[in-house]
């Protein structure tokens, strides 16, 4: 956990009924954008699914393997060097548990300009690109740490789920990260990592075929498959 986490947002459970009817009322039109969980992987499925999706959430246990695989792929970044676009939106994460609405925002805020009529005017959402915009990604966690009525409708959220949450509990033992797209590349964007991971080229034709080989990344570093999930954020023409 990052160096000043504090605050307990309590997590978020992977369950898209509970999202989307959080994401609806943080401002996201859910008549045409909403989240749905990722069914089947047959390579034909994917590449037809890959037109209406817009970005990822990948929902994975945190085992002790899969850590030091990550600190080895941030080490290996860390000297070869990356490209970042300058209009990815990043932030890191200073809020305790509170993953699952940073993965969301994550997605939202790298689309909120490239899709007209997702976020609605003068939502929570929409007012926290226009206020963060030109924030640092610490600036950001700090805002957001503070964003009182963005936290009271996780806090609702959290206890519209199935599972029992123990606000005491701090072996919280998922993570969400979010995939999405910007400028042509797929990016991996953690709160708690340093920085975003570029995973290369995609278009709208490969981005779910895209996605799904860096969920079977993460798959083949976990001792723990059996309990990874992928809630991906799709449009829908009504």
């Amino acid at each position: 956990m990052e160096k000043g986490v504090s605050d307990n947002w309590m997590p978020l459970e992977s369950n898209p009924d509970v999202i989307n009817d959080y994401i609806q009322k943080i401002g996201i039109n859910t008549e045409k954008f909403s989240f749905q969980d990722l069914y089947d992987s047959d390579e034909q499925f994917l590449k037809e699914m890959s037109q209406n999706t817009l970005a990822a959430l990948l929902i994975f246990p945190l085992d002790e393997n899969a850590s030091e695989e990550q600190k080895k792929e941030i080490q290996q970044i860390k000297e070869k060097g990356q490209l970042i676009n300058e209009k990815v939106y990043y932030m890191k994460q200073y809020a305790e548990n509170a993953c699952g609405t940073i993965a969301i925002m994550h997605a939202a805020m790298n689309l909120i300009e490239e899709i007209p009529g997702m976020i609605r005017d003068n939502s929570i959402l929409h007012n926290f690109f226009k206020q963060t915009e030109k924030m640092t990604p610490e600036e950001r966690a700090d805002y957001f740490m503070n964003d009182k009525e963005l936290k009271e409708e996780h806090v609702e959220a959290v206890h519209q789920g199935e599972t029992e949450v123990d606000p005491e509990d701090e072996n919280v033992l998922h993570h969400f990260i979010c995939l999405v797209p910007r400028e042509g590349h797929l990016y991996e964007l953690d709160g708690c990592k340093p920085f975003p991971i570029n995973h290369g080229e995609t278009s709208p034709q490969t981005l779910l075929p895209d996605i799904y080989k860096v969920f079977q990344k993460f798959l083949s570093k976990s001792e723990n498959q059996y309990s990874f999930s992928i809630l991906l954020l799709q449009k829908f023409d009504n």
